[in-house]
């Protein structure tokens, strides 16, 4: 397997310091695969959860315009109690 990496010039020197501390030729398959494994269960969780969701909101009468505005409401709510806003 053969992996290239391009990094900018103001970072190669620290990347070259880096690279030198792990052997990439066994780290980078286990790399790899986790990322992988994060990526897909991730997507499952997401899948799972609008297939509840699904379910849950199928006999709503709520139109379009009300889940916007039910939408922005809990954004602004979660914002708050984040201390973003």
């Amino acid at each position: 397997m053969k992996v290239e990496l391009n990094i900018p010039k103001e970072l190669e020197n620290e990347a070259k310091k880096f690279i030198r501390t792990i052997n990439l030729e066994k780290s980078l398959p286990e790399i790899i695969s986790k990322g992988l494994e994060i990526s897909f269960k991730e997507k499952l969780k997401r899948e799972i959860a609008f297939k509840k969701l699904e379910k849950i909101t199928s006999k709503s009468k709520l139109t379009d315009k009300d889940v916007l505005e039910l939408g922005e409401l809990v954004k602004e709510r979660v914002a708050k109690r984040l201390g973003l806003i």
